[in-house]
């Protein structure tokens, strides 16, 4: 199992133009790893706006299967520096590769707890940013303890889903907004 992480590719939506206040901060800060790619994703949401298209009655059923394809340009370079790394395995070759998608928010940092403008009681725990293994267990405690009304081991204020429209997250300099 290789794994190439040295790049991330969103792949632009129309979600993009409507989140890209917050997004494009943090985008621009982290320029030498993200790329953009303009494709099939942002074709696939233009045709859903056309009123009784194939593509608009499939919009909800594309968006819950997430199934990003691999990058082929990573996948040949990730092989080639296994094989400068490891020149006896010159004869290995890639098998299948996958790729996935990393929820992530504007400020980098999860959302947990309740929803301000969501059904009565409904609580989150998402936007893990790719570190949700490193995360997950203190953001499950977290959670459990804002659901069962416990009191919290940490502040939950800085994980609050409100924090965007109250534009109180940190800027990609450092400085709150």
């Amino acid at each position: 199992m290789l794994a190439g992480g040295e790049e991330a590719i969103y792949d632009v939506d129309l979600s993009l133009f409507r989140d890209m206040r917050w997004f494009l901060p943090v985008a621009w800060k982290n320029r030498k790893w993200l790329r953009m790619r303009v494709g099939r994703a942002f074709l696939k949401d233009v045709a859903a706006k056309i009123p009784g298209s194939g593509a608009r009655r499939e919009f909800w059923q594309r968006r819950r299967m997430v199934d990003p394809p691999a990058d082929a340009k990573a996948i040949r370079e990730t092989l080639a520096l296994f094989h400068r790394a490891f020149p006896d395995f010159a004869e290995v070759g890639i098998e299948t590769a996958w790729a996935g998608n990393i929820d992530s928010t504007p400020d980098q940092a999860p959302i947990i707890g309740p929803l301000t403008d969501g059904p009565t009681g409904l609580h989150i725990a998402t936007g893990f940013s790719g570190h949700g293994f490193a995360l997950g267990p203190d953001g499950g405690r977290l959670a459990a303890d804002l659901v069962l009304g416990d009191k919290p081991l940490v502040d939950p204020r800085p994980f609050r889903h409100a924090r965007f429209a109250e534009r109180d997250t940190p800027a990609v300099d450092g400085h709150s907004r």
